[in-house]
């Protein structure tokens, strides 16, 4: 008997496909038995158990960095036989490698083969979803409203991201030096203006509109208003 004496065999064999204790019974005609306790501990039958680590856990606009590790071990807890030379393969077992640090320039998914010496397998699937690397987008339009003196020129600021998302105060109207939430700014000359936007991790995009909407002085009134001013600084108190 194999199982402590339920049942009983003539046949001395017996197979075995997990780890434990095997209670072996024999018995003579008269029914006097004795057992002994074998403890088997040189199977496995299970893949590696997979983990790993990324070098960022919140948005980046860097590289990521995954670092791989395994452990072969039983469905018991035990040691199995240990990992192979090369241990995981990410092109479906066609190669296999056991640098444990691959390096994600963009955001991706792998799906991870790994093996022990026996050649037991697991597959893990690992996503990378964390790089933002793309500015945010951003136009800028023009609003007239009246004519003449009255006549109220405003710019409007639209922004957006794909990734990680706008800033708490996205925009720029003084080339960086500061940042809010103001998506319009109302101005009274013409020129060239520009606004800037970013991201939560400071990834920034640029848009410049050109306005030539205000009427100029015509240039005998600049000259007028020139002269009238150096004549005034000239003339005594």
């Amino acid at each position: 008997s194999f199982d402590g004496g339920n049942t009983w065999t003539d046949n001395p064999s017996y197979e075995t496909d997990r780890n434990g204790t095997i209670t072996i019974a024999v018995r003579d005609a008269l029914g006097n038995t004795v057992l002994r306790e074998v403890e088997v501990t040189n199977i496995d039958g299970c893949g590696p158990a997979v983990s790993y680590r990324l070098s960022a856990d919140s948005w980046t606009s860097q590289d990521v960095t995954l670092y791989l590790t395994a452990q072969d071990k039983n469905a018991d807890g035990r040691a199995g036989i240990g990992l192979a030379d090369k241990w995981y393969s990410l092109d479906g077992g066609s190669t296999w490698s056991n640098r444990e640090e691959l390096v994600f320039s963009e955001n991706g998914k792998i799906s991870v083969i790994a093996r022990d010496k026996y050649n037991n397998l697991t597959y893990t699937d690992i996503s990378v979803n964390c790089i933002d690397k793309d500015a945010p987008w951003v136009s800028l339009e023009m609003e007239v409203t009246n004519e003449g003196d009255k006549k109220v020129v405003t710019l409007i600021a639209t922004g957006g991201d794909g990734g990680c998302g706008l800033h708490g105060q996205p925009y720029s109207w003084d080339n960086g030096s500061s940042y809010g939430n103001e998506t319009r700014k109302v101005i009274t000359q013409n020129g060239i203006y520009e606004v800037i936007v970013r991201d939560k991790i400071g990834n920034r995009s640029h848009k410049q509109i050109e306005v030539a909407v205000f009427e100029e002085p015509k240039e005998e009134i600049v000259q007028y208003l020139l002269g009238r001013k150096n004549n005034e600084s000239l003339s005594p108190d």
